[in-house]
């Protein structure tokens, strides 16, 4: 069964500036930050983040995301 109940716009507002202050970060600049958040990524899937951040689970994927990418260029 799905769950088709929409998220609190605030709930959306928090976990999207979460991501985008890590993907600054991670990422180092707004062009990168964008170029990723709007493109397939294949370790998630093929999927988009930005369109991931719709749900609780797609935002912490996403956020699981920029955890790797960041431990790979700290190595």
């Amino acid at each position: 069964m799905t769950n088709n109940v929409k998220r609190p716009i605030e709930d959306y507002a928090a976990d999207a500036v979460k991501v985008l202050r890590e993907a600054r970060k991670v990422l180092g600049n707004s062009t990168a930050v964008n170029l990723w958040l709007n493109s397939p990524q294949a370790a998630l899937g093929g999927r988009v983040p930005a369109v991931l951040l719709s749900s609780a689970k797609g935002a912490t994927l996403v956020m699981q995301e920029l955890t790797r990418l960041k431990a790979n260029h700290s190595s």
